[in-house]
């Protein structure tokens, strides 16, 4: 589970994909077998316990019981990184009324679901980091008009513009 202390919102992690684990399963290709999900870690599954049992030399280095993760402390601690991604994928510093023109999108996955072998750090793992426009987004309560009359009356006041973020 994931949670973010700053919103006070939990997550609840994705299921894991049905196919079983083991890499030498004679089954992986039957979309009809009955997954069962590893009772310890919850991220992978298995079609047979002769199969679990087989992959278990493989698996018992990524299995544990899954902590629950504090995104919205680690993306505290990355704030400045994140603002400056914001600040160059939108272009912010030549032209601030592109922050009512779109996001940016980051896709993170929780290092402990990676069974890959390599030793992070850090709790997640960053996929990849976008721009959305504002038009491919339907995010419940923002409203760009709104922003952008905040925007335009700050401007005729003497101001730059609105600028806002959630921290």
């Amino acid at each position: 589970m994931m949670i973010h202390s700053f919103l006070g919102i939990g997550f609840a992690a994705p299921k894991p994909e049905k196919v079983c684990q083991w890499k030498d399963c004679p089954a992986a290709s039957d979309p009809d077998h009955n997954m069962k999900v590893c009772a310890r870690c919850t991220s992978v599954r298995y079609c047979s316990r002769t199969c679990q049992k087989a992959d278990w030399p493989d698996h018992k280095i990524y299995c544990h019981i899954p902590p629950v993760l504090d995104i919205g402390a680690w993306m505290a601690g990355h704030y400045n990184l994140f603002q400056w991604a914001l600040v160059e994928v939108l272009h912010l510093r030549t032209d601030p009324a592109n922050i009512l023109r779109g996001c940016l999108w980051v896709v993170m996955e929780r290092m402990d679901r990676i069974q890959n072998g390599s030793v992070s750090p850090s709790p997640f793992h960053l996929n990849f980091i976008s721009f959305r426009s504002s038009e491919d987004l339907k995010i419940t309560g923002f409203s760009a008009s709104g922003h952008a009359s905040r925007s335009d009356k700050i401007k005729a006041d003497g101001g730059i513009a609105s600028f806002n973020t959630t921290r």
